[in-house]
């Protein structure tokens, strides 16, 4: 019962992979919250081992830190490279 955040954050990030929808703000703020649900997971994983499943939280962990390193990356340059420009 405590994982179905996970779920949802985890299909949410499939969805995103198979759109890839423009990049704005939006995703990389999305992605930091789920990672910081990925790390609350995995603090209180020994104190509710049976609500919690560590390896969606830890594959939650690894695709958060993964997609927002990527969006807010690209956000950065892309915020970069439209002040040099123009």
């Amino acid at each position: 019962m405590g994982n179905i955040p996970a779920y949802l954050l985890l299909s949410i990030y499939v969805v995103y992979l198979l759109v890839s929808p423009k990049t704005i703000i939006f995703w990389p703020v999305f992605f930091l919250i789920g990672l910081i649900y990925a790390v609350y997971t995995l603090l209180y994983w020994k104190k509710h081992e049976e609500a919690f499943n560590i390896y969606v939280s830890l594959g939650l962990l690894v695709a958060s830190v993964a997609l927002f390193g990527f969006t807010f990356v690209d956000y950065l340059l892309k915020m970069v490279f439209s002040s040099i420009v123009f």
